[in-house]
C-alpha cells in the first residue's frame, strides 16, 4: 500500500510545489492535532533505536510511518531527512529538509540550514547549498562549523572573493579550526588572484597575492580586529564602532580594511543607525564592488531611509547577477516608490529561487504588494483620478 510520506519521484515533484503555497498560510494538508502528534511520537521512538546505532535505512519506515499520522512531525522530518541523506537518497532528503524549514517557520535553525545545505552539496547543486548555509549564518553569524562550510560553498561556485573573506573569518574566530582552514584560505587566495588577474584587475590580483602571503605562514589577523570581533561577539555594538574607527584610523593599509569596514556597517545597522550603516556599506562596496549580499542589505536600507530612486538605481546596476539578496532589496526600493506590482516581480524571483529565510520573506511580501496595490487604487479612486 502506498502510503502519504513514501517519497515517489511524482510525489517528490508535487511536494516542491507546494512548499511556496504552504508558506503562504493556506496550508494543503491539515495541522495535525494533540493525539496524531503524541502517536508520531510514538511512531518515533520505534525509529530511535536505529538511529541511536546509525542504522539509517532501518529506521526509515518507522520515519515514515510517523509521518504517515502526522506530516508536520519535526522530529520525524529531521531525522527522516538525515537518514535519507545518509543512505543517498538526496533528491527525497531536500523535500524532506525542506518541509522540516517551512514546518518550523521562523522558529527554524542554523542546523535546519545546514542540514539542507549538505544535501544540496551531495547532489552538487552548489548554488543552493551555498544560499542554504548563507540562511544559516544569519542565524548563527559566528557559528564555527556554518562559516567553514560557507568559506567552502563560496569556492565551489568559484565565487572565490567571498570564499577569502569568509575562511578569514574562521581564521579571526574559531581558532580550532586554524590549522584546517590556513591551507585553503591561502589556495583561495590564489584562486582570487587568477581569477581577478584573467579579468585584467591586476591591482586586485596583487592585493590577494599580498593576502596569501599574509597567511601563507600564519593565522594573520591583529589584537585590533580581535578587539572588534570580541566586542561584536558580546553584543557591544557601539564598542565595536568604536574599536572599527580606531582599527581604521591606525591601520590604513590593512589587507583587513573592508571587513572591518563591513563589520562597522553591520553594527551601526543593528543601533538602527541606518544613515551611518549605509554611508560605511558604500565605502565597503567601493573596495568589494561584487558582494550582492552587501549591495541587497545597502539596497534596503535606501529604501528604509527614503532613498528609492537610488536603491532601485543600484539594483539595476547589478541586476544581472541575479542575486537573491539583491532582488529582494530591489523589491523593498520599488515599493518605497508604490511601485507594487513591479515590485511583485521582484519578490516572485525570490520566493522562485531563493531558500530559508529569503523564500519565507519574498512569499510573505508577494501578498503585502496586493495588498498595497488594492489601497493605493482605492485612494486613487476616492481622489478622482
Amino acid at each position: 500500500m502506498q502510503t502519504r510520506f513514501k517519497f515517489t519521484s511524482g510525489l517528490i515533484l508535487s511536494i516542491v510545489i507546494m512548499l511556496p503555497l504552504l508558506l503562504t498560510g493556506s496550508s494543503a494538508l491539515a495541522e495535525c492535532g494533540e493525539a496524531q502528534q503524541i502517536e508520531a511520537t510514538h511512531a518515533f521512538q520505534v525509529a530511535k533505536e536505529f538511529l541511536m546505532a546509525k542504522n539509517w535505512a532501518q529506521a526509515i519506515p518507522s520515519l515514515e510511518s510517523a509521518l504517515e499520522i502526522c506530516d508536520e512531525h519535526e522530529n520525524s522530518l529531521k531525522w527522516l531527512g538525515k537518514s535519507y541523506r545518509e543512505t543517498g537518497r538526496f533528491d527525497e532528503a531536500v523535500v524532506v529538509f525542506s518541509k522540516l524549514i517551512e514546518v518550523r517557520g521562523q522558529a527554524a535553525t542554523a542546523n535546519d540550514h545546514m542540514d539542507l545545505g549538505k544535501t544540496f552539496a551531495k547532489l552538487k547543486d552548489y548554488r543552493k547549498a551555498r544560499q542554504s548555509y548563507v540562511s544559516a549564518q544569519r542565524l548563527a553569524p559566528t557559528d564555527c562549523s556554518v562559516l567553514f562550510n560557507l568559506a567552502v560553498m563560496h569556492g565551489a561556485v568559484k565565487d572565490y572573493a567571498r570564499s577569502v573573506d569568509t575562511y578569514e573569518e574562521v581564521i579571526d574566530n574559531c581558532p580550532q579550526l586554524k590549522e584546517k582552514a590556513l591551507p585553503k584560505l591561502a589556495k583561495a587566495c590564489q584562486k582570487a588572484s587568477e581569477k581577478e588577474r584573467k579579468m585584467g584587475n591586476v591591482a586586485v590580483a596583487k592585493e590577494y597575492d599580498k593576502r596569501y602571503q599574509e597567511y601563507a605562514g600564519s593565522a594573520g589577523g591583529s589584537v585590533g580586529y580581535k578587539i572588534i570581533a570580541d566586542r561584536m561577539n558580546n553584543g557591544d555594538y557601539s564598542g565595536a564602532v568604536s574599536a572599527c574607527d580606531d582599527f581604521l584610523l591606525k591601520n590604513p593599509e590593512s589587507t583587513k580594511t573592508h571587513k572591518v569596514l563591513l563589520n562597522k556597517a553591520g553594527c551601526l545597522r543593528a543601533l538602527n543607525k541606518n544613515n551611518e550603516a549605509t554611508s560605511a556599506y558604500r565605502e565597503y562596496l567601493e573596495l568589494r564592488p561584487r558582494d550582492y549580499p552587501a549591495t541587497g542589505t545597502l539596497i534596503e536600507l535606501l529604501a528604509k531611509t527614503g532613498q528609492c530612486e537610488a536603491g532601485v538605481s543600484l539594483a539595476e546596476s547589478v541586476a544581472s547577477s541575479e542575486s537573491i539578496e539583491v532582488y529582494y532589496g530591489w523589491g523593498m526600493a520599488l515599493e518605497c516608490l508604490e511601485r507594487y506590482m513591479d515590485a511583485k516581480e521582484k519578490f516572485k524571483f525570490v520566493a522562485a529561487n531563493g531558500s530559508g529565510n529569503y523564500m519565507i520573506w519574498a512569499t510573505q511580501q508577494l501578498e503585502r504588494q496586493d495588498q498595497l496595490e488594492e489601497i493605493r487604487l482605492i485612494k486613487r479612486q476616492n481622489a478622482g483620478y
